[in-house]
């Protein structure tokens, strides 16, 4: 599968993870665009925006922890990907909490 949009690439996760079993052997590989925000890891589908949006994305950690929950006996995960790294910088104005992405490095 190709060039996924968001809704597409939950489909294809969720039709895998109905796949594993205790006992088996699980192997999910990603190519394309991915980031990182806070050590928290993203998968890009075609439609997501510029802007480095989690929601937009899908949740590497998220496809970790169902295939451990299946019980398999080993879990590979190969992410050929970038991972644009951005820093969440938060800050407090009045009672108000703004968080802004800002790209590592760039401050």
């Amino acid at each position: 599968m190709v060039n996924l949009t968001l809704e597409e690439m939950n489909q294809a996760v969720n039709l895998f993870y109905a796949l594993l079993d205790e006992g088996m052997y699980a192997l999910f590989y990603y190519a394309g665009h991915g980031f990182e925000i806070e050590t928290h890891n993203y998968l890009m589908p075609v439609e997501a925006t510029p802007r480095y949006v989690a929601s937009e994305s899908l949740d590497a950690w998220s496809v970790v922890q169902t295939m451990q929950a299946k019980n398999t006996k080993l879990n590979v995960i190969l992410l050929d990907c970038c991972r644009t790294r951005y820093v969440l910088s938060c800050l407090v104005a009045t009672e108000l909490l703004y968080c802004l992405v800002i790209r590592k490095g760039i401050l």
